[in-house]
Order: structure tokens, then C-alpha cells, then sequence
């Protein structure tokens, strides 16, 4: 809704299937925004190539899990014009509060029933240089990267470490920051 509220009114939006068209608050939503069903694992974009201006990739890459993510990236630079920019976030897997996690004997993600036959897992999670090479690999230059602090973003046993520490010494260090966002462009 915000790139709508911004002035950007030919907006194209991806579900996986069906089942999350139930999550918008209306079908009005579904027309704004041109949804339509893709995997992005299994078959290309369904766009010509240099079609858009950019691509809003947030939440996404830790979910890939049957193709490579490069492919995915690629296929994002591949219907972007030359210009073009993929804005992203994704959890930083290199965080205070997964280090904690870990060292305490604690698994970093959710409960294991989450795992089997949920949609909303992370396959994998990453660290800022591999989030790095995976849109560089696909043809991006880089051209802002940077962490933030997202609170659903904490967790594993860890989180209340983490506030404990970024309250007492500060999140200016990218391991107190638990989500990457970036801009790369084609």
C-alpha cells in the first residue's frame, strides 16, 4: 500500500497461490495491485524482459528453497530496465540474539513443528557478504546496504538477550542488527 500511497499506481503483486489471497483486507487490494499467483522457484516471471522500474523483494530470499537464489536474482534483473533496482530485506542469520541462541544450546528457529507442511518457513537464512554475492552473482551492483532492527526478527531463545545488550550498549554494530535491506541496481 505504500508504493500506492507514493504515487506509483501500475503496481504488480506475486502470491505464491491462492491461499494468501485471503490475508488482503479486500478483493479491491487484489485489483490495485495486479495480483497474480507465480512461484518464483519453478518457472520464470511471467514479464517481458526490462518491463519494470523496480522490484520490492522483501521477506523472500530466506524462503527459497528449490532453486538457486542467484537464479531468483536473476530472473529479478532480468525483467528490471537497465537502472532498475531490487529493494530487499531479509533476516541478518549473524546476529547477537541467534549467537546467544546458540551458544545457549538453543535452535535459532521456531518450534520444529513449523517445518512440516508450513508455507511460512525459512529454508535458510543469511549472513550481510552471502546477501551480497547472491544479487552480485545475478548481474546487481550494489548500492545501499544496510541493517535494521525488525522485532519479529528476534528470536530462538535469544531475544531477550539481545534487548538487554542493544539497550546497554547500543545496535551501531551490524551484529546487533537482525534484518538486511538493500537497493541493488541492474
Amino acid at each position: 500500500i505504500g508504493l500506492h500511497v507514493l504515487g506509483f499506481h501500475k503496481i504488480q503483486g506475486i502470491n505464491l497461490n491462492a491461499e494468501w489471497r485471503a490475508l488482503y483486507p479486500g478483493a479491491e487490494w487484489l485489483e490495485t495491485f495486479n495480483v497474480v499467483e507465480h512461484d518464483v522457484e519453478k518457472d520464470p516471471l511471467p514479464f517481458a524482459d526490462a518491463s519494470y522500474d523496480a522490484v520490492l523483494f522483501t521477506e523472500v530470499l530466506e524462503h527459497i528453497a528449490v532453486r538457486n537464489p542467484v537464479w531468483v536474482a536473476g530472473e529479478m534483473c532480468r525483467v528490471l530496465r537497465p537502472g532498475g533496482r531490487v529493494i530487499f530485506s531479509t533476516p541478518n542469520v549473524c546476529n547477537i540474539s541467534n549467537m546467544y541462541a546458540l551458544m545457549m544450546g538453543k535452535n535459532i528457529f521456531w518450534d520444529p513443528g513449523v517445518f512440516y507442511g508450513s508455507l511460512d518457513r525459512h529454508n535458510r537464512e543469511y549472513t550481510i557478504s552471502e546477501v551480497t554475492a547472491c544479487f552480485t552473482s545475478a548481474g546487481f551492483s550494489q548500492e545501499y546496504l544496510w541493517a535494521i532492527n525488525d522485532h519479529s526478527n528476534w528470536r530462538g531463545g535469544g531475544n531477550e538477550f539481545a534487548y538487554e545488550y542493544t539497550a546497554r550498549y547500543g545496535d551501531d554494530h551490524v551484529l546487533t542488527r537482525n534484518t538486511t535491506l538493500g537497493i541493488y541496481k541492474k
